[in-house]
């Protein structure tokens, strides 16, 4: 079932990019091989998805985008631009697999941050300001992917240090 849904919205998406049925000797394929690891990457991970809040979180994902480009244009348009680079270790509650990876992308929608890499319960995060609250955000966009993936809260309170930091 899951590979037949697969290889409808896949479909989809090709009708739509190609403006209607064009180069289906070459979407076709596409469609079914992209249908396969959609379908065998589903299988890996047991984290599913919670549909009702799936416009909520679209619209935070927005509102961060448009938060996010505002404030690096104002931090480096300015004379003397408003940085202090650096390097942050954000202890996540989020369980391994889809719903942290999707934190890692997500978090570089805040301003001036870009996940660089995971250690464990630990997210690397390259930041634009040090100073700037960044854990807070964190827990905010944790809290909506938790419940994007219907997950129960976790006890463990997220934490953020500062690795390095660059001037």
């Amino acid at each position: 079932m899951h590979f037949f849904v697969s290889v409808l919205l896949t479909s989809s998406l090709w009708w739509i990019l190609t403006e209607g049925a064009q180069a289906w000797w070459i979407g076709g394929p596409a469609v079914l091989l992209a249908s396969y690891v959609a379908t065998r990457l589903h299988h890996t991970d047991s984290q599913r998805i919670n549909w009702l809040q799936v416009p909520l979180f679209a619209l935070f994902f927005l509102a961060q985008s448009l938060k996010a480009g505002v404030d690096v244009a104002v931090r480096t348009l300015r004379i003397r631009p408003a940085i202090n680079p650096g390097t942050l270790y954000y202890r996540t509650s989020l369980p391994p697999g889809t719903a942290r990876y999707l934190f890692g992308s997500i978090v570089g929608l805040f301003p001036g941050t870009l996940c660089t890499d995971f250690d464990h319960d630990q997210v690397i995060l390259h930041v634009l300001d040090t100073n700037a609250d960044i854990a807070m955000d964190c827990r905010k966009l944790e809290r909506r992917i938790a419940r994007l993936f219907s997950l129960p809260p976790t006890p463990v309170p997220p934490t953020s240090r500062n690795k390095e930091t660059q001037s």
